[in-house]
This record gives structure tokens, sequence and C-alpha cells, in this order.
């Protein structure tokens, strides 16, 4: 397992913004990231979780603008 696993473990708190982990995890090369919270394991973030929530933001972005009608004269 040494051989495929990474030696230093790499996590997030709760006050990690989605984009901060994203960063992290593009840097350091990994696809999960756990979350911790006073010394205890609260979550696991996986690249996949955080592409989807990405794709779901830029999807209601995208609907809020061509929703849009601008504004009434």
């Amino acid at each position: 397992v040494s051989e495929v696993m990474t030696k230093e473990v790499f996590f997030v708190t709760p006050a990690h913004t989605d984009v901060e982990c994203m960063v992290i995890m593009d840097k350091k090369g990994i696809r999960h990231l756990p979350v911790m919270e006073d010394d205890q394991v609260v979550g696991v973030l996986s690249s996949r979780d955080l592409l989807k929530e990405f794709i779901a933001e830029q999807q209601s972005v995208i609907d809020k603008l061509t929703n849009y009608t601008g504004p009434k004269e």
C-alpha cells in the first residue's frame, strides 16, 4: 500500500471553501481529502464531489443569467 498511497496526509476543516479544497487537491495530486474537526475525521471529500458541486453552481449562474430580463423601464 505504501507504494501507491501518499505518505503525508493532507486534510481540511469545515471552514475551507470548495475552491480552497480543489486547489489543495490539484497542487498535491490527490483525489480524496479528509475533513477534520476537533481531531476527528468528520468526512471525506472526493474530487468528484467537488466537481459535481462546481458544475451545479455554474448551472445555477447560467440559469439566472438566462432568465434575467433586465431592468424594467
